[in-house]
Formats: C-alpha cells, sequence, structure tokens
C-alpha cells in the first residue's frame, strides 16, 4: 500500500482492506465474477481501462469528497505501473520517480504495513517500472507530499521541508514503536485473569473497552505501558525493541536522555536529526505508521544523509521544497 495524498493509497489487490473505500482499475476477475462485491465492498468506482484526464478527475474527486476517509485505489500490474509514474511524474524528475518505485516495490509485494489478508491470487511487481512520459496534473500542484520525500529535502537543508515533517511526525507518531491495542485484544484469552476472562465480559463492549484502555498509548515514549507489557505478555518492551528489531544493546545511552524531552524535541533532536537517526533505525516510521510511510525508502534516506547528489533527485518539481536556503 502505497500513500498518495489525503488518505488516498495504491495497492496491488496482496492485501485488502475491507473497511476502505475502494477504486478498481484494470483486469480483476475474481471481483468481476462476484455478484455480491457490492454488497461486501465500499466500491467508489470501477475502471476496466482509464485515462490521463480520467485519472486526474478521479484524484479531484477523491481529494474534494473523501479526503477524511482511507480511500484505496486497487490496480492489476499493469494500472499499478500507470497510476503510480502519472501520479510521481508530476511531483519527482523521471530518475526519482523510477528509483522511488524500487522501494515502494518492495514494500508492496513483502506486505509492509497491511494487516488485512484474502483469498487471493500473489501479485509481485516487476524490478523495472514501466512508465508514463505524461504527468499529473493534479499531483504537482500539491503543497505537500509524501513525508518521505520531505525528509529528504529536509535533510538537503530545507527550512519548509523540516517544519513540514515535524508537525507531520507530531501528528502520526503515537508513541508505540510497534504495539497495538489490537495486539491485547487478539490475545485476551492469554491474558485475562480466569475471573476476568468470562462470557458475560466478553460480550460487554464497555467492559472490553475498558480493559483495553491500559494499552493505550498516548505518550511519544511508550514508558507508561512498558511493566503492563511485561505483566501481561512476559517480556521487556523496550529491551526487545531496541536489541532485536534496531540490533542496539546500548539502548540505555538513546533512551536516558530523551526521557527529559518534550515530544517535538525529540522528533526535532532524533528523528529528523539524520547524523543521529542512522544509528537508530526505525526511530520513525515504526510499524503503525507503515501503512503511510515506506520504511525501505526512510531509512535509504538515512543512508545517504551526507550524499548530497542522492537527496538533489528528490527536490519537487513545480515548486515545493526546491530550495536550499543557502545551505547546500
Amino acid at each position: 500500500m502505497i500513500y498518495l495524498f489525503d488518505n488516498c493509497y495504491l495497492s496491488t489487490t496482496n492485501s485488502i482492506v475491507e473497511t476502505s473505500k475502494q477504486i478498481w482499475i484494470g483486469s480483476h476477475p475474481k471481483l468481476s465474477q462476484d455478484p455480491m462485491v457490492h454488497l461486501t465492498y465500499d466500491i467508489l468506482h470501477s475502471y476496466e481501462e482509464i485515462n490521463d484526464d480520467e485519472l486526474d478527475e478521479l484524484f479531484n474527486e477523491v481529494h474534494q469528497d473523501h479526503s477524511d476517509v482511507k480511500t484505496v485505489i486497487y490496480c492489476d500490474v499493469k494500472n499499478f505501473m500507470y497510476v503510480y509514474s502519472y501520479f510521481f511524474n508530476g511531483i519527482l524528475e523521471t530518475a526519482a520517480v523510477k528509483e522511488l518505485y524500487s522501494y515502494d516495490r518492495l514494500k508492496e509485494n513483502y506486505r509492509i504495513g497491511t494487516f488485512a489478508t484474502r483469498d487471493v491470487e500473489f501479485v509481485d511487481l516487476p524490478k523495472t517500472l514501466k512508465g508514463t512520459d505524461t504527468a499529473s496534473t493534479f499531483s504537482s500542484l500539491l503543497t505537500y507530499t509524501r513525508i518521505e520525500i520531505a525528509f529528504a529535502n529536509s535533510v538537503r537543508g530545507n527550512q519548509e521541508a523540516l517544519k513540514f515533517c515535524t508537525d507531520r511526525i507530531n501528528e502520526m507518531y503515537d508513541g508505540s514503536p510497534g504495539f497495538w491495542t489490537k495486539y491485547a485484544e487478539q490475545s485476551l484469552p492469554a491474558i485475562m485473569s480466569d475471573s476476568e476472562f468470562t462470557i458475560q465480559n466478553l460480550l460487554d463492549n464497555n467492559y472490553r473497552e475498558t480493559y483495553l484502555d491500559q494499552f493505550k498509548v498516548d505518550e511519544f515514549l511508550p514508558n507508561q505501558i512498558v511493566p503492563i507489557i511485561k505483566n501481561k505478555f512476559g517480556f521487556d518492551y523496550h529491551k526487545h525493541f531496541f536489541t532485536v528489531i534496531n540490533d542496539d544493546e546500548n539502548y540505555e545511552v538513546f533512551l536516558e536522555p530523551i526521557l527529559e524531552m518534550t515530544k517535538e524535541e525529540f522528533i526535532e533532536n532524533r528523528v529528523l536529526d539524520a547524523s543521529i537517526a542512522i544509528h537508530y533505525n526505525l526511530i520513525f516510521p515504526n510499524l503503525s505508521n507503515f501503512d503511510s510511510v515506506n520504511p525501505i525508502f526512510w531509512n535509504m534516506i538515512l543512508k545517504n544523509h551526507n550524499n548530497t547528489t542522492w537527496l538533489n533527485k528528490y527536490k519537487v518539481k513545480n515548486g515545493t521544497y526546491n530550495q536550499t536556503n543557502g545551505t547546500l
């Protein structure tokens, strides 16, 4: 699932988010053969074929009428590459679009950031993007773009992009490097006591919600929830995250100074300082952001934070983030 704009995403059919508003483009035999499909899914549009004008019209419709709901454009391989190329050609130069596709292809093929699965034939995107020479007028006029692209521009020294990243991460970052309340919900039989685990309690929505409240994270580091997870699941969450996921046994060195930071200070001084973040992979995005952010691309930016030539590929054409403010 690849983030485009607002709450709109592009995807193959490897993983279907059944609760989303959907747009289908291309050949989808199982969809067309299912007489109940419109009762099962919230399908906004279906296209066997689509052209440039229709696609820009579709983008505008989603932007104007459905920006507040998750909308996914599902495509076969041919149309995925067409929509992908057409949209990002309006934002980046050709070389950057091709390289970006190489990272997004892996994210899509590995289903990074998706939960919902369905009995569908696996779609494997090819290594080489078969792009279009045309570019979306809609995407070229956007006043914001993917946070990874903004991050690349902020590393180049662009203060507007840095401010965008700070605000966007402050909004997106839920403080949980991989733990969701749904994990606790799925594990209720294992973590509830005998007295708690009753049919009456499980059927009581208020009881379940109150019980699960203890697993909700409202801090930029999940310090309060760590002892709860240790008690219920039997492992030290900080130690697991930093030693297993990030392969860094010296995680206390990272944790100690930031315990006194505000969330915004943490974002500015750790997450968006590439020279520091490079040593702590996946500070951001964390797993809960993988639908909107490609961790492969994010970490490539970190690895190339001193490579001006590489970063310059991601200057956004037609305006946004093109200025370097005299720093590069």
